[in-house]
């Protein structure tokens, strides 16, 4: 009869044990590996970078500090003149060069003109003063002054620009189409020609015809005149000392002498009493010595005669 093995319960069997490091331990582990691996990459970068050749520093420009018109608050020695400056009287510029007194600024601006320039700029690096500097710094005579020299280049750059030909005028025009004929200037309230400048505007002529006919009557003109001072200096007339009027004695032949009529004259143009000799003005209280006191002036208007010297002034000469 077969042995009859008897089985043990399951409970009872023995099973291999299998070891397991703690899981604290293995993150551990996990973490000294991943150190070893980044410390590798950061040596071989530095050693890259090391061997690489570093890049030239490239430095900047210095950017010049605009910080505006500064006046001295104390007494500080001018860099033009070398005298001293009272405070507020001495200035550095935007371009913080300085220190310059008034009278030197103004002085330096009057040479800007004398050159021919429209505008200012620092004594030391030539960068133009701005305008509103300008007008804390100078006259207003010398900033209008300017202002009219800058128009003038802008004008003369221009080719439809023209400024009014009356002078002391200086309003600008824009020519269209042309057309120069200035009909009623805003400023002097006249008419011109903005092309030739003549006034009033030639109407129905060209600038060249009416040149032409200006220069024949002209030329008219010159030769009248040199025939009358021909007559004038043949029969010995003589030209008012104030107005230049041709002024001549009745008696053309005896001019020169007082046989006749005495040389105190009256201008009809003008009323200028003179000496017909000498060519002296004579006063109430004074005589050129050519006639004597006693002499008058005949009014060329009135047709009366005029006594010279006043009673005071007479007395004054028959005592001297």
């Amino acid at each position: 009869m077969p042995k009859q093995i008897r089985k043990r319960p399951a409970a009872s069997l023995k099973r291999p044990t299998v070891r397991l490091a703690p899981v604290r331990k293995r993150a551990a582990v996990g973490r000294k590996a991943v150190r070893k691996v980044v410390r590798k990459i950061v040596r071989k970068r530095a050693s890259a970078v090391r061997q690489s050749p570093t890049p030239k520093r490239i430095e900047p420009e210095p950017v010049r500090k605009t910080t505006g018109l500064t006046w001295c608050r104390q007494s500080i020695e001018c860099t033009i003149c070398c005298s001293s400056a009272d405070a507020g009287g001495a200035v550095k510029l935007a371009c913080s060069h300085g220190w310059y007194c008034r009278y030197c600024v103004e002085r330096y601006a009057q040479a800007r003109l004398a050159e021919g320039a429209v505008d200012v700029s620092c004594p030391d690096c030539r960068e133009p003063i701005p305008d509103h500097d300008l007008r804390s710094i100078l006259t207003p005579d010398v900033i209008s002054r300017f202002h009219e020299r800058s128009i003038s280049r802008a004008v003369a750059s221009s080719s439809n620009l023209h400024t009014c030909p009356t002078p002391g005028c200086n309003m600008c025009y824009e020519v269209e189409d042309g057309d120069y004929w200035l009909r009623h200037c805003v400023k002097c309230k006249k008419d011109a020609c903005l092309n030739c400048g003549a006034q009033p505007y030639h109407k129905g002529f060209t600038c060249q015809a009416y040149a032409a006919k200006m220069a024949s009557r002209k030329q008219g003109t010159t030769a009248s005149d040199a025939s009358l001072m021909r007559w004038m200096r043949k029969t010995g007339t003589k030209q008012c000392p104030q107005c230049k009027a041709a002024i001549s004695k009745e008696d053309l032949t005896t001019q020169g002498t007082q046989r006749k009529e005495c040389h105190k004259m009256m201008c009809r143009d003008c009323m200028t009493k003179f000496c017909f000799k000498c060519l002296a003005i004579l006063t109430d209280s004074y005589n050129c010595g050519c006639s004597i006191e006693r002499h008058g002036f005949f009014n060329p208007i009135t047709r009366k005669r005029n006594e010279h010297l006043k009673k005071a002034a007479r007395r004054r000469a028959a005592g001297a």
